[in-house]
């Protein structure tokens, strides 16, 4: 697909397929791949083809309709829906085979009336062990729950809870809820195809601690973060060209509210990137690249355009590293005081993506097109 803006990123899946290994034998687990919202921002048509030829054994997405964008793409893998499905659409997951998450007693009871029969529907049942999020919080309720399921004939393949706290290294959080998780397992009459507990930084520590567990569901892991050093490498880089170069004289004022002002002669560089493709504007004052050279973001961020200082000689043909070697998702993150996953997943569709496989040009895409 032809690009009308000098702006891309540039997906490796070569790494990609390297922090699948990573995982896996880290973990020694099964792989649920996490590609909700876009694939963090990856693009989830060209990330699920690639992680099918991978073969994880599930691909995990947000809401339904999720899901029914990556079937509408003939994605085969199973997937499965880690929010809250809505009832009275129960039979659009049965119709594309895409397993849903048995929240709470409430929820499976309006499902069970709102629907003549769910023998053709694929369940995980979530329990809630100290989130307090989504999922059934005792065992009283969990033991009903099973019951209902055991009545209505339903195919309850799954088990999982969510960790809250797996990132912290002391690892106190996540133990109380692992303890907690086996006193469902040791409650139920049932035997699970599917067990999984482990996100991504619990995939890479726990260890014998997940013992219980047969998979593990990986997000940020697989784009190339974790809070544990375990030699994971990014896979989105960011870059883009240069509209326009300026020379500043001492006094001349840049973008809006006039938040930059020149104090020497200066050159900026105009990029054809803003805050609508998922750069935030307090950016003002960090350093992207060019020819590993830092150059600052002067002045406010705008919608579709946003200022560098660039030193003597840049020219048009330069390219600008936005994200990549010199300055990954999680130092961004750091400037902004956020996290790299919210980094990742604001990148808009309407930046151009380009893939690699096997260190060449596999594809361009851009999702307005697709």
């Amino acid at each position: 697909m032809t690009k009308f803006r000098n702006t891309w990123v540039e997906i490796n899946l070569d790494r990609l397929a390297h922090n699948i290994g990573v995982i896996r034998k880290t973990s020694e687990k099964s792989v649920f791949a996490v590609i909700k919202a876009n694939a963090y921002g990856h693009g989830d048509i060209e990330v699920a083809r690639f992680l099918e030829s991978l073969q994880v054994s599930y691909l995990c997405v947000s809401s339904l309709d999720e899901a029914i964008h990556l079937r509408n793409h003939h994605t085969t893998t199973p997937i499965i829906v880690l929010g809250y499905t809505e009832p009275e659409y129960l039979n659009e997951a049965i119709d594309r085979n895409v397993t849903c998450v048995v929240p709470s007693k409430e929820w499976l009871v309006k499902s069970l009336s709102l629907n003549d029969s769910l023998a053709n529907l694929t369940l995980h049942i979530k329990v809630d062990t100290g989130m307090n999020r989504a999922g059934i919080k005792t065992i009283e309720e969990f033991k009903e729950v099973l019951q209902l399921c055991k009545l209505n004939k339903l195919n309850i393949e799954g088990l999982y809870t969510h960790l809250s706290s797996s990132n912290f290294t002391d690892g106190a959080i996540t133990s109380q809820q692992i303890t907690s998780f086996q006193e469902f397992i040791d409650s139920a009459d049932v035997n699970f195809k599917w067990v999984h507990t482990s996100n991504s930084d619990a995939s890479l520590s726990l260890g014998e601690l997940d013992k219980h567990s047969n998979a593990v569901r990986c997000g940020i892991a697989m784009y190339g973060y974790s809070t544990f050093d375990s030699g994971l490498q990014p896979v989105l880089s960011m870059y883009c060209g240069i509209n326009q170069i300026k020379n500043l004289k001492p006094g001349d004022q840049v973008s809006y509210s006039a938040t930059y002002e020149a104090t020497n002669d200066e050159t900026i560089a105009i990029l054809p990137i803003g805050y609508a493709d998922g750069l935030d504007r307090k950016l003002q004052g960090f350093n992207f690249y060019i020819k590993e050279v830092p150059c600052e973001v002067v002045g406010r961020v705008c919608m579709d355009l946003m200022m560098i200082r660039v030193p003597v000689g840049t020219t048009l043909d330069d390219v600008v590293e936005i994200i990549g070697k010199n300055s990954d998702a999680v130092v961004m993150a750091e400037y902004l005081q956020t996290i790299s996953y919210e980094i990742l997943t604001s990148v808009s569709p309407r930046i151009t993506k380009r893939y690699f496989i096997n260190g060449a040009h596999h594809k361009t895409i851009n999702e307005r097109f697709d």
